[in-house]
C-alpha cells in the first residue's frame, strides 16, 4: 500500500499527556488524558477514552505542544481498541482555515 501522507510523521515513544480542553462539537472536556503516538506537521495520532468521531472538529489546549494557543483541527478517523480506548487520527487545520467559525 502506497504512503500518501505529504508531511514525515514523528515516531514518538508513547507520550502521556493531560489536555487543558478539548472541544469537541457541542461537548466540552477538561483534563483529558491521551496518549500521543506520532505527530507530523499536518495531525498527530493519539489514544483516549473518548469517543471521538470521524468528522468531529476540535480544539485542543495542550500545553505541552503549544503554550500560546490552541491546536485546532478535525477528526480524520478512529479504531476503537480491545482496552474500550480509542485510537484516532487527528488532521490540523492549516493557518488561513484556523478559527472560531468552527466552533
Amino acid at each position: 500500500m502506497e504512503d500518501k501522507r505529504k508531511f514525515e510523521r514523528t515516531k514518538l515513544p508513547p507520550m502521556e499527556m493531560v489536555v487543558n480542553r478539548l472541544t469537541s462539537g457541542q461537548r466540552d472536556y477538561s483534563g483529558v488524558s491521551m496518549i500521543l503516538e506520532d505527530i507530523s506537521e499536518a495531525g498527530m495520532r493519539i489514544i483516549t477514552d473518548l469517543d471521538l468521531k470521524p468528522g468531529d472538529l476540535i480544539q485542543l489546549d495542550l500545553p505541552e505542544l503549544s503554550e500560546d494557543q490552541l491546536i485546532q483541527g478535525r477528526v480524520s478517523w478512529t479504531m476503537k481498541l480491545e482496552n474500550g480506548r480509542y485510537r484516532c487520527g487527528l488532521q490540523f487545520f492549516a493557518e488561513s482555515e484556523q478559527g472560531n467559525e468552527y466552533f
